[in-house]
C-alpha cells in the first residue's frame, strides 16, 4: 500500500514525539530532582500529560485521514453500484 507524503510525515512526527516524551521525562526528572523528589515527580507527570496530549492530536489526525480515505472508497463503490442497478423511477 502506497503512503502519501502527509502520512509519512505524520508517522515520522509520531515517532519523534514518543522519543521526545521519553527523553523529556528523563531530563525533567533529573533537572528537578536536585530540588526535591516530589517536585521532580510532579514536574515529570505534568510533562507526560502535555506530551501525551500532543501525541493524541497526531494520532487523531492519522485516524481522520484513514477515515477519509475509507469514505472515499465506499463512495466510489456506492456510485458504481448505483450505475450498475437500473433506475426505474419516473
Amino acid at each position: 500500500m502506497k503512503r502519501s507524503i502527509f502520512e509519512s510525515i505524520l508517522s515520522l512526527l509520531l515517532g519523534v514525539s514518543w522519543g521526545f516524551l521519553i527523553i523529556g521525562v528523563y531530563l525533567t526528572f533529573h533537572i528537578f530532582s536536585t530540588y526535591s523528589i516530589s517536585l521532580a515527580i510532579s514536574a515529570s507527570f505534568i510533562f507526560i500529560f502535555i506530551a501525551l496530549f500532543l501525541i493524541l492530536i497526531l494520532e487523531m489526525m492519522d485516524l481522520q485521514m484513514k477515515k477519509f480515505k475509507e469514505m472515499q472508497k465506499q463512495t466510489k463503490l456506492l456510485e458504481s453500484l448505483n450505475e450498475a442497478i437500473p433506475n426505474n423511477r419516473p
